[in-house]
């Protein structure tokens, strides 16, 4: 409608006057005008208003918006209060004397550029012999100044940088010392004397953890009683040191996820706020909406082509806080652009699909969150509950998809899911039938229950007849766990345990050990049978809980005393909870020897944490291993090596086994701690020797370089594992099933006492 004129000319001189002299407002005949620019929340002037009076438009607001405003500050007051509390940690109890850090200036070293000449080598062991005279009579001072003078004319010997590291150490000059070994670390990063004394001078500055980092290197370069007894006295502290950083870093992430979540809750208490004080200021100002907030008139933000489907109620939609912050999300817009709202009435599976919500598989017509793997943001989520609560019945309307549903998969975009995480087929029927969720769980429960009651009473009955039998100290009990689907690649593991079992007792050979164990002898060998795995998994039961499972039934074989849990796999998934079981029943970390290929500490493999790569990862993070060997490795990539770093692991290659035969072959382990866990994947062996495995990586172990490390070891085994033998790929006549009985059967003996 065009306006006269005149009229227009009027208002303008009005405007003018009013900028002139802003007094003009405070006329109580144009109060109406003054509250037209405050509604506009226009900033006016105090000129603008008699004298006492204050902006009615922020400081006379109705007793409802005020409660709004007072809403707000305490969310933004109470998100500053919560968010800024910090962890205070505790002190750590450690073990071991500290000396006070030497400050003296840095002791003469000598140039690397200079020429040797044959007479300075000469000249440098005369001085050496004269050194180690004064060290065997106690005058350390003077050996300092002939190995200085060694130094000086051999700079490039590291054995005389480190036997003065030595003297320093002797002479409590922890500082002196490190440097020396250094620079003997620099000539010979072989040099295990360098580790040696650059470890011990690091404990006696309390810095534990490097010092067992070096003296575990030290050890693996020359093994020998000085290393074994520093190390004696570092671990502990270490170890203490390391579960300390863990448990304060746990409580840190869990912190900041609280904090995120509290962010989360008052961003969504602060727009529901933010709606009402909207919704009641436009009541009380005496407006109607005549469209979106924020957009055209009559229509939704963006000016979208189309209109909005009748079906739905407009007045239930306008009046829903949940769907008006939704719509000012830019990814719905972004969603409903392009006859967004014809393609929603029509057909929305489409639309779900794109969000994932195919992967959403609640039976509730109205979750009150997202599933934990949907890729839905909460606007999004928020929109289409939202959408659904204004009129669920109208036709054309969207409605939750139960899965019966949902289009066929093959119309949705590919996502490569994780073995670990496939849904079982048993489960989706139950979803689609729309059973309660309450009668599922109980159903799980029931099958929980008789599982661990099996293996519960198995090993309670053997148990009672080998105390009957009286004398034993130990006895090895199998455990089947039959998993294979945290595999990567093949799930063959699965079908393994009955057939080592098969193999064990085959005929085809006798039933004693090379160490002279008789295992028809129950005070040798028990079984309790399997874990039901898949039955468990049918019933929809997921990972988190099947690994509790599994611990829950290594720790009723281990109840029953004297026995001693020697566990059939099944991929090297089961390793985790296995560990994790024995760990926490001994009351404390062991030491592990573990046999593989493969490290098996990746963070979380293809987004698996329970991959069966990644099991100790889950074993380090969780405290339950002091020390970790792993032999036989030579598939390893950089996060692989980076992880065993991080976690201080000491990883034995297939390409320096001939340089570490010696120590691999003369391992004593489990002093200090509560016992050693043996984990035996069969692809440590070459695929020469066993075949019959997911992952064949030539270049391994022979048979009897395993035997032989097995034989010798020198420690208390309170349990182990067989792992990763895949029955699917084994030879006609079984010759990897034989290996793994083999195996089994050393085991046994190792454990049995």
């Amino acid at each position: 409608m065009e306006m006269d004129a005149a009229k227009v000319k009027e208002l303008r001189l009005f405007v003018e006057r009013c900028k002139r002299n802003p007094a003009v407002l405070a006329d109580p005949a144009i109060s109406f005008f003054r509250d037209y620019l405050e509604s506009l929340d226009a900033k006016l002037p105090p000129a603008a208003y008699k004298t006492g009076a204050s902006p009615r438009a922020r400081d006379a607001k109705s007793p409802m918006v005020e409660e709004i405003d007072e809403d707000l500050d305490w969310v933004d007051h109470t998100l500053d209060h919560e968010s800024d509390d910090e962890i205070i940690e505790s002190d750590i109890e450690l073990e071991g004397d500290i000396v006070e850090a030497d400050n003296d200036p840095p002791q003469k070293m000598g140039d690397p550029s200079v020429d040797i000449t044959d007479e300075n080598r000469e000249a440098s062991q005369e001085a050496k012999g004269r050194a180690m005279e004064a060290i065997s009579e106690g005058r350390f001072e003077e050996a300092i100044e002939h190995l200085t003078d060694a130094i000086l004319l051999n700079p490039k010997s590291a054995i005389m940088y480190a036997t003065r590291a030595s003297v320093y150490i002797r002479m409590k000059k922890p500082n002196a010392a490190i440097r020396d070994a250094t620079a003997a670390l620099e000539i010979n990063p072989d040099s295990a004397k360098g580790y040696k004394s650059r470890g011990i001078a690091l404990a006696m500055l309390g810095k534990w953890e490097e010092a067992a980092k070096d003296l575990h290197v030290a050890s693996k370069l020359d093994y020998d009683e000085d290393i074994s007894s520093a190390l004696k006295r570092v671990e502990p502290n270490a170890h203490k040191i390391e579960e300390h950083r863990r448990k304060y870093d746990r409580l840190r992430k869990e912190r900041e996820e609280m904090k995120l979540e509290r962010e989360r809750q008052h961003r969504r208490a602060k727009a529901q706020a933010a709606y009402e004080k909207g919704k009641k200021k436009e009541q009380s100002s005496g407006r109607t909406s005549g469209g979106m907030p924020g957009g055209m008139p009559g229509g939704f933000p963006g000016a979208m082509p189309g209109s909005v489907p009748g079906n739905i109620d407009m007045s239930k939609i306008l009046n829903d806080p949940e769907l008006m912050a939704a719509f000012s999300d830019p990814e719905i817009m972004a969603a409903l652009q392009d006859d967004g709202w014809r393609v929603l009435e029509t057909n929305p599976a489409p639309f779900l699909s794109s969000r994932t919500i195919s992967r959403y598989r609640s039976p509730h017509p109205y979750p009150t969150r997202p599933h934990q793997e949907s890729n839905l943001t909460p606007s999004v989520f928020c929109l289409i509950a939202a959408l659904q609560r204004a009129d669920p019945s109208a036709p054309g309307q969207i409605h939750w998809l139960a899965p019966s549903q949902l289009p066929p998969s093959s119309s949705l975009p590919s996502r490569k899911m994780s073995q670990g995480t496939r849904w079982m087929h048993y489960l989706k029927q139950l979803s689609s039938a729309n059973v309660p969720a309450a009668l599922i769980e109980k159903g799980q429960n029931r099958v929980i229950d008789a599982s661990l009651t099996l293996i519960r009473e198995r090993a309670k009955l053997k148990g009672e007849l080998l105390r009957s039998l009286g004398g034993i100290k130990a006895s090895t009990s199998l455990l089947g766990v039959p998993l294979g689907h945290n595999s990567s690649f093949l799930q063959g593991p699965a079908f393994a345990p009955p057939r080592i079992r098969e193999a064990i007792w085959c005929g085809s050979t006798n039933s004693t050990t090379e160490e002279g164990k008789e295992l028809n002898d129950p005070r040798v060998l028990t079984d309790v049978g399997d874990v039901p795995i898949q039955e468990i998994r049918d019933c929809g039961v997921d990972d988190d809980r099947l690994m509790n499972i599994i611990s829950d039934s290594v720790k009723l074989v281990m109840e029953e005393d004297p026995l001693r849990p020697l566990v059939l796999g099944g991929d090297h998934s089961i390793s985790f909870p296995v560990v994790r079981a024995v760990s926490e029943k001994l009351g404390g970390p062991l030491d592990i020897l573990h046999l593989d290929a493969h490290p098996d500490i990746y963070d979380a493999f293809e987004g698996n944490k329970y991959s069966h790569a990644s099991s100790f990862a889950r074993i380090m993070e969780g405290g339950y291993a002091r020390r970790l060997l792993q032999v036989g490795i030579r598939s390893i990539t950089r996060e692989g090596r980076e992880q065993g770093k991080r976690f201080g692991v000491e990883q034995y290659e297939m390409r320096t086994f001939s340089r570490d035969r010696q120590i691999l072959e003369n391992l004593k382990l489990g002093e200090g701690v509560k016992g050693v866990y043996i984990s035996l994947d069969v692809d440590c062996l070459d695929p020469a020797f066993a075949p019959g495995v997911s992952h064949i990586e030539p270049g391994g172990l022979s048979f009897r370089d395993v035997l032989n490390i097995l034989h010798n070891l020198q420690a208390d085994v309170v349990a182990a594992d067989v792992v990763e033998f895949n029955p699917q790929r084994d030879t006609v006549d079984g010759m990897t099933a034989m290996v793994a009985a083999k195996l089994v059967r050393e085991l046994t003996a190792k454990i049995s006492k």
